[in-house]
């Protein structure tokens, strides 16, 4: 099994903001600017509902193997490429 790296996305972040009209979230936002950006590694992104530690306006954890998960907190749109 090859030791490839992931990009895990909070969809959720903010997950305790205020947001009475449904609309897309900054973590939503980053997951499909990442996405985009990835087009040919789609399969090295994984979204999920929650890295734990909100208060954050998205958060994204590099997950390798046996290596340590690295989360990164305050990003959003904008941070596609320096997460990449």
């Amino acid at each position: 099994m090859a030791n490839t790296t992931r990009i895990l996305v909070c969809r959720t972040c903010p997950q305790y903001a205020a947001n009475p009209n449904h609309q897309m979230t900054t973590g939503a936002a980053l997951v499909t600017e990442i996405l985009s950006l990835m087009a040919g590694s789609v399969d090295q992104v994984q979204i999920v509902n929650c890295l734990s530690g909100c208060k954050n306006p998205s958060n994204v954890t590099l997950d390798g193997g046996s290596k340590m998960r690295l989360r990164f907190c305050q990003l959003g749109p904008g941070d596609g490429p320096a997460v990449i």
